[in-house]
């Protein structure tokens, strides 16, 4: 009887009975150790020959995928580097950068991100930040008049604006001790020590790349006193380093931001809210700060090419967060 069965077998049964023979002629040869748990059949895979209907499965979520290529860090490196040899980066000037993939809580790069570096206009969150600390402390009031020189400041990065605040809570010094006191771990490279002049021209304020990155994060956790007042004002139109003109950013990413520019620094620091496929929103934060040693000559034309660097660098932060999210650049649109 079991003649006749082995006689009529059917196709499927007798690939069956030599994939067993294979994978027994494997084990025996001594093979298991370099195949290792490749060899083993997986629990689906064995499913498939011992059921005649198909089995359903459940697929992980396809979130991060695999990314292919060096680091962010390393490419941003390199670009900063091909940037010097071809003359677009003096030898005085210092950059610095940071990369924060918010939804899956991971930084993709940091490069000098802990340096104290000149603030200009960077400084003007943080100082945001102490006013509404003091609102909260019941010291101060968002009256119609704060939330328009609030709007002039992050807006428009209005130094008037930014010194009546500092006024308000008592000068730089004052602002300076009570944001250490409040915000220790998130602001720790912050030095704040002077008045924004008219001019716009202020040296001596400094912070590193990590504080905005850390801002940023809470922040978006809205962690922060009037958090979303913070993220309203910043999300205000205005010119920007990390959308306007960043040729792979979709124009529909969202984007909360404040620059900083002076003839010594150019800056942006934000949020990007890019937007799947899938329907979900995939928030980043993105820092580039980039530092002369001495005043440039000509203002406008340094603070344009520095500008189109850190475009350069959103786009590449842009397509490290799409390749690990299978987002669409604005090229492939």
């Amino acid at each position: 009887m079991s003649f006749f069965l082995k006689l009529f077998e059917t196709p499927e049964n007798i690939l069956r009975r030599l994939l067993c023979v294979f994978i027994t002629a494997a084990l025996a040869a001594g093979t298991a150790r370099a195949y290792g748990p490749q060899c083993e059949l997986s629990d689906s895979f064995k499913t498939t020959f011992e059921a005649s209907e198909p089995v359903a499965t459940t697929l992980p979520p396809p979130v991060p995928q695999v990314v292919q290529g060096p680091p962010l860090d390393e490419a941003i490196d390199a670009f900063i580097k091909k940037m010097r040899r071809e003359g677009l980066l003096a030898r005085d000037e210092r950059t610095a950068w940071s990369v924060y993939d918010i939804s899956r809580d991971v930084e993709l790069a940091g490069i000098n991100q802990d340096e104290p570096l000149q603030t200009a206009s960077l400084i003007k969150p943080f100082i945001a930040l102490a006013y509404f600390d003091a609102v909260a402390a019941g010291k101060k009031e968002y009256t119609p008049q704060a939330r328009r020189k609030m709007e002039l400041m992050i807006r428009d990065s209005d130094n008037a604006a930014a010194d009546w605040f500092l006024r308000e809570l008592g000068g730089p010094a004052a602002v300076q001790k009570n944001l250490k006191a409040k915000f220790p771990g998130m602001l720790q490279g912050l030095s704040l020590v002077e008045y924004i002049p008219k001019s716009g021209r202020t040296f001596r304020n400094k912070a590193s790349v990590h504080d905005y990155t850390r801002f940023l994060h809470d922040l978006w956790a809205e962690t922060l006193p009037s958090s979303a007042e913070i993220k309203r004002v910043m999300q205000l139109p205005k010119r920007n380093r990390l959308l306007q003109h960043a040729k792979e950013v979709p124009t529909d990413t969202a984007l909360y931001d404040k620059t900083g520019s002076t003839s010594r620094l150019c800056g942006d620091m934000g949020i990007l809210v890019a937007h799947g496929k899938d329907g979900r929103d995939y928030p980043y934060i993105l820092v580039g700060v980039i530092q002369k040693g001495g005043q440039a000559r000509h203002y406008m034309s340094w603070i344009h090419r520095r500008g189109d660097l850190i475009r350069e660098v959103s786009n590449m932060a842009y397509k490290a967060i799409a390749a690990r999210y299978g987002l669409l650049t604005a090229s492939d649109h």
